[in-house]
């Protein structure tokens, strides 16, 4: 089939999902908060399939990743303490901890009898991990190694096994006798930034948390347990919010019809999924926040080894107080009719930190490109972790940009982009510091600043049948598109995620327990 076959068999089958929306379905999509509009956005687009980006280059120390000059420590410290007042940690935490646990819930369903859920580094049970209360109620409800297993990941009825919790309530540490888990360690990760910097005893320490609903009182009751334990001299104000229905999200099946509770029923209701972590810009927006940290749940130091990862935060969050500084020095000085030729080129050279070229070189223009959001990405040295990484990015008009591309978002099939890929030299660990309002103290409309195109199509299984399922542009990858960004290396002690179980016996978590357990290694 030729070309333009292609395209008007896409076209055919694109009307076809839009036009099998019923009188009740749009309904019912109103009542979640998705209009009929975005609702066939959404089936095109997943009929469009997945945009792939176009790697320019990785970007490198040098050429759109800076080190931060250590000239300049007293003078982001001081831009640091400053602003302090302003800032508020933004945890996303609704992930569930199953995927955490992948490997061992398939050994549960392998039809051997095994004794042992194993992994390259042993026997699980041979460990010592830092979940000993709910291991120690696991190893006294039978003698079956395996019945323990299934126990401890999937619990009762009554009682979530591990397995079945938000990986925010996983304990990850021990100190002593203490259990910590990842939202813990958040929140005193916070609170040693606080008490760097803070200059009044009475700072206010501000955490948001995304929640899923089922989960929200068991965190609830964590957070109130970990108050009776902290100083009552450390005020600390946390929130929560939970991913919003509107920002849900179609599927469609095989036949590219909107996926439904049953298959064989046209009038059947319609099964959305959860948009991915794009969706949560809705959630940060509402934050109304001023200066916003964004760090991932799983990505967390035991207390005896964060103090590198608290100082790098410290310096992330100074130099973006330094550069917004700046900025919006620029745009005061380009509102004047009469910029001077020196201001404009400082305007331009901003902008090209910024990984941006502007088309006019004018003081209109020039405000206006600066006038965006702004975001300080700490970036590691790529040790081969999973995930996204810092590029050199071209749209479709051919302009470069700095941008944080995830593995989906590359063309596998391009040796070209392949080789780009594979050169990269730095990682994305989620650990952005970001100033979400314009220099009169006004919030940005974060909506203006996305890249809709950047939408992902993924396969799925669903009831033993493949899916089509659309996600949002990522949080930090479209959905923060057009922001200044500028990318900063982050020392690789502060980047420590825990996506796997067995990732908790790596030295820098396990080395928590040998505070307590002098076998630990």
């Amino acid at each position: 089939m030729n070309e333009s076959g292609s395209d008007a068999q896409a076209d055919s089958q694109t009307e076809a999902g839009v036009s099998a929306l019923t009188r009740s379905d749009i309904e019912d999509l109103a009542a979640r908060g998705i209009s009929q509009e975005q609702a066939q956005h959404q089936l095109r687009r997943l009929l469009s399939g997945t945009r792939f980006s176009n790697l320019d280059r990785p970007a490198t120390v040098g050429d759109g990743i800076e080190v931060l000059n250590p000239e300049q420590t007293s003078q982001r410290h001081r831009a640091f303490q400053r602003a302090l007042a302003r800032v508020t940690r933004f945890v996303p935490a609704s992930g569930a901890a199953s995927r955490m646990f992948k490997d061992l819930l398939q050994q549960l369903d392998s039809p051997t009898n095994a004794e042992c859920a194993t992994s390259e580094r042993g026997c699980f049970f041979d460990q010592n991990w830092p979940f000993a209360t709910a291991l120690g109620r696991a190893l006294e409800h039978g003698s079956a190694r395996k019945e323990q297993l299934r126990f401890l990941l999937l619990g009762e009825p009554q009682m979530r096994g591990l397995a079945r919790q938000p990986k925010a309530l996983i304990p990850f540490h021990r100190e002593g006798s203490q259990e910590l888990t990842a939202f813990e360690e958040q929140i005193l990760e916070c609170l040693e930034l606080t008490q760097l910097g803070a200059l009044d005893e009475q700072h206010v320490t501000k955490l948001h948390f995304t929640v899923s609903p089922e989960h929200r009182e068991a965190v609830a009751e964590l957070e109130g347990a970990l108050r009776q334990r902290l100083s009552s001299s450390q005020p600390i104000e946390i929130s929560y919010s939970s991913q919003h229905s509107a920002t849900d999200t179609l599927a469609v099946d095989q036949h590219n019809r909107p996926l439904r509770e049953q298959t064989d029923t046209v009038d059947a209701p319609l099964i959305l999924r959860p948009g991915g972590h794009g969706s949560l810009l809705k959630n940060l927006a509402e934050l109304n926040g001023d200066l916003v940290m964004i760090k991932n749940i799983d990505n967390v130091q035991p207390k005896h080894r964060r103090s590198r990862t608290v100082s790098f935060k410290a310096s992330l969050l100074g130099a973006l107080v330094v550069c917004q500084d700046e900025v919006f020095t620029l745009i005061e000085s380009l509102e004047d009719s009469a910029a001077s030729a020196a201001t404009i080129q400082h305007a331009l050279d901003v902008l090209r930190r910024f990984g941006r070229e502007p088309s006019e070189r004018d003081a209109a223009t020039l405000q206006h490109e600066l006038s965006r959001p702004i975001r300080l990405c700490g970036v590691v040295r790529n040790q081969g972790e999973p995930g996204g990484g810092p590029f050199w990015v071209r749209d479709q008009s051919g302009k470069l940009s700095l941008q944080i591309v995830e593995g989906a978002q590359i063309d596998r099939r391009s040796t070209q982009q392949l080789a780009i890929l594979n050169n990269a030299t730095h990682f994305n660990p989620v650990d952005l510091a970001c100033g979400l309002r314009d220099r009169h103290g006004e919030p940005f409309d974060l909506t203006q600043f996305r890249d809709d195109d950047t939408h992902f199509v993924a396969s799925k299984s669903h009831n033993g049948q493949t899916i089509r399922a659309l996600e949002h542009p990522g949080l930090w990858n479209g959905a923060m598109a057009h922001w200044l960004t500028l990318f900063v290396e982050a020392p690789s002690s502060t980047f420590s995620p825990v996506k796997t179980v067995w990732d908790l016996l790596r030295p820098e978590h396990r080395s928590a327990l040998g505070r307590s357990d002098s076998t630990a290694t």
